[in-house]
């Protein structure tokens, strides 16, 4: 039974919560942000369900630490509905954002297409599967949900690991947005290439944390994004 982390610090939508979710998964709730950060540091989650309004410390918070150290799967739960609070919110490494009030119906869906989408590859035929450039400088493991370039792992969300995977499988095709956005995000709510391009920043950032002159995905002006191929190591 996969294992869920819900952090809600209303009590009414906390019990809602778990009346609805306990016959599918095995939950933990909290009430706040300091009590959701020692857990995680004492358990495994295949998912975190995370209120952005939270005392001590607030979800974007939770979710910017948890993501600089983990790659499990955030859902954002927030009454902020600007599309701002959804980019902040992709930016910081969540991989998906549902506005309250919401449906149950509605998130019990979301969390099953983000658990199936984490727990399999881009695609089912993928299983299995790792791309090996460069005498396995750049190297991306489907089945363990892994990236590392020159030995190194580099921690990616999920929609992260989604986006390069399916462009690092065909390099020398170039997507464009609406493309990435047809493949990776089923939501059709939240069909904006903004979110793209956030998600396409952060994997940049991350491998140039790691080093300053690696390249891994091309802009290519008035089409979309292409993977670009690692240098071989000197």
């Amino acid at each position: 039974m996969k294992r869920i982390l819900i952090v809600e610090d209303e009590e009414k939508t906390r019990t809602l919560l778990n009346i609805h979710l306990r016959r599918m998964y095995h939950l933990t709730l909290v009430e706040d942000g300091i009590q959701a950060l020692k857990i995680i540091d004492e358990q495994y989650f295949d998912l975190i369900l995370l209120d952005v309004t939270l005392p001590y410390i607030d979800g974007w918070t939770v979710c910017e630490r948890v993501r600089k150290r983990f790659a499990t799967p955030i859902i954002l739960l927030s009454e902020y509905t600007e599309l701002a609070d959804l980019l902040k919110g992709f930016k910081l490494g969540a991989d998906d954002y549902i506005k309250k009030p919401f449906e149950l119906l509605e998130l019990q869906a979301r969390i099953k297409a983000l658990l199936h989408r984490t727990g399999l590859t881009p695609r089912e035929q993928d299983t299995n599967r790792v791309i090996t450039y460069n005498h396995g400088t750049f190297v991306l493991d489907f089945n363990r949900r892994t990236v590392s370039i020159n030995q190194q792992e580099i921690a990616l969300t999920a929609k992260e690991f989604e986006v390069l995977g399916l462009l690092a499988a065909s390099p020398q095709r170039v997507f464009t947005r609406e493309e990435l956005i047809d493949h990776i995000w089923a939501d059709k709510d939240f069909r904006d290439v903004r979110s793209v391009d956030s998600q396409i920043k952060n994997i940049r950032l991350k491998f140039k944390k790691m080093d300053p002159d690696i390249q891994v995905i091309k802009t290519v002006w008035g089409l979309g994004y292409q993977f670009v191929l690692p240098k071989p190591q000197k």
